[in-house]
């Protein structure tokens, strides 16, 4: 609602994949299909919806709007078994063979496989302020890479936790992905719609 032109959105699918939201709209007057992620991480239902969303927009050369921010894929045995895997590879594979213009915001978590589907082969990555982008998990980099300070400490899940901080300081903020080519400008989160204005 914060990037579309006010009463411009209309939401598809709505029933379906809960946890990903799918709509089109309008933005500076435009066109755009706006697809965003909740925080909760995506199960086959979310991602057969987004990929089916991607592939209506560039059908239609409809520019497509990424709001990245989930904890990830559903780590449940059923939902592998309900396709889950071919789902989110069907998924990439959709948003990386899109032609049309994609616009990814990365607003919150986009940690390791979620940012290489939805913001690998965006043409323009926006990284808002405070948001996480990396491509492992915090903690799981931290005990990997501080693994001896962590061990030699009294307090090894404070350690972790410290670590892990200092680590999404340093190599996991919007500042550092436009470093490290992971991202292509900054924006305050207020700023979102200008910047997507901008970039279109």
């Amino acid at each position: 609602a914060a990037l579309a032109d006010e009463g411009s959105a209309v939401e598809l699918y709505a029933g379906y994949g809960k946890n990903i939201v799918t709509a089109l709209a309008t933005i500076n007057g435009s066109a755009v299909g706006i697809l965003a992620t909740e925080k909760a991480a995506l199960c086959h239902k979310c991602t057969a919806k987004a990929a089916r969303f991607v592939r209506l927009c560039d059908a239609y050369s409809i520019p497509v709007v990424t709001v990245v921010n989930t904890e990830g894929f559903v780590k449940s045995e059923g939902d592998d078994q309900a396709g889950g895997i071919r789902q989110a590879a069907r998924m990439a594979g959709v948003y990386a063979e899109a032609t049309t213009v994609k616009v990814a915001i990365l607003a919150g978590e986009a940690v390791g496989p979620i940012y290489t589907v939805f913001a690998a082969s965006a043409d323009w990555r926006i990284a808002v302020d405070g948001c996480t982008v990396a491509p492992l998990a915090p903690e799981t980099a931290a005990t990997v890479l501080y693994k001896d300070e962590i061990d030699a400490s009294d307090n090894i899940v404070a350690a972790t936790k410290a670590k892990a901080a200092a680590y999404v300081a340093e190599v996991c903020s919007a500042d550092a992905a436009v470093a490290a080519g992971s991202a292509d400008m900054t924006c305050e989160a207020a700023n979102a719609r200008a910047s997507v204005v901008a970039a279109f």
